[in-house]
């Protein structure tokens, strides 16, 4: 009975998701009248976001603490964007606009986005994949161990799912819902746990992060944090991440065309660089397809 116990309550929750995702369709959005009819999220546009905007008009740019190219930095105050899915990143910053998802940094910034901006940035940062990972400390084994325990089978006792059962095998990610979360940073990771668990993070769809996490203790938090964070290849040195950081970013500002992503590198992630609904790059369902594609603002 313990063994089965963790895999029932996932089964429940991954039977939800359909559901879910048609609770979440564009016409539930309040923003909605902010985006143009016939509007396509496109990751060039999202580009000038991520910069603070085609010429600069936001209060600050995303690259200032993600970085142009989405891996934040080894401090881990920011979360790693790289390759994250479009529908995940845009739901986050509709979080953080409406105050489900309070934050002193995120929250200004996003009520500042159009709900198109929103899209475009997520499409953007969706697609830009296989970016480099900053050294991390380096975990103890044995909270690695634990940490692997709960993501892989939970904990049957204390009603706890595998983690993997949303967030997929080793933690990859399961999009268009739920997030990647390996290579992720510990210190992050950690924090928003932490948040879930004491019920100050909202706008988690059905409260499941926030059922689970009240169940974990703080070793348990701390260990499946380092676990994921573990699982990130840790193949660059501090010299060797910079240089390639400023490789992307200076290829991004320079007046040649970016070439564009490969479709079969970034279909996994949740986005392309026009999204299309029922398919695995939609970043918001029931989108319009036909027509040109809008503008940001």
């Amino acid at each position: 009975m313990k063994a089965i116990l963790p895999l029932a309550v996932a089964a429940t929750i991954i039977a939800a998701a359909p559901a879910l995702s048609q609770s979440l369709g564009l016409g539930k959005l309040s923003r909605e009248q902010t985006q143009p009819k016939n509007f396509h999220p496109d990751a060039n546009r999202g580009r000038f976001v991520a910069f603070g905007g085609e010429f600069g008009s936001l209060r600050i740019s995303c690259a200032s603490c993600h970085q142009i190219d989405g891996t934040a930095d080894p401090s881990g105050a920011f979360p790693r964007l790289s390759g994250q899915s479009a529908w995940y990143l845009y739901s986050t910053l509709r979080d953080f606009a409406d105050g489900k998802r309070p934050s002193a940094v995120m929250t200004p910034i996003a009520r500042d986005l159009s709900d198109g901006q929103m899209q475009d940035v997520a499409a953007f940062y969706a697609t830009v994949g296989h970016q480099p990972y900053p050294p991390q400390a380096e975990p103890d084994a044995q909270a690695i161990a634990s940490g692997r325990s709960t993501a892989q089978s939970g904990d049957a006792k204390a009603g706890i799912p595998p983690c993997d059962s949303c967030h997929g095998m080793k933690g990859q990610g399961n999009p268009p819902l739920y997030p990647y979360l390996g290579g992720q940073f510990a210190s992050y990771l950690q924090r928003q746990l932490e948040l879930f668990k004491s019920g100050k993070r909202h706008g988690d769809p059905m409260r499941i992060m926030e059922t689970i996490a009240s169940k974990l203790s703080n070793q348990q938090i701390e260990a499946v944090a380092d676990y994921y964070a573990s699982l990130a290849p840790q193949n660059v040195s501090p010299g060797n991440y910079q240089i390639e950081s400023m490789k992307l970013k200076n290829r991004v500002q320079s007046s040649q065309p970016t070439p564009a992503p490969n479709e079969e590198s970034v279909l996994h992630v949740g986005a392309v660089k026009n999204p299309q609904p029922g398919k695995p790059s939609v970043v918001v369902p029931n989108t319009p397809t036909n027509g040109n594609a809008g503008q940001g603002e």
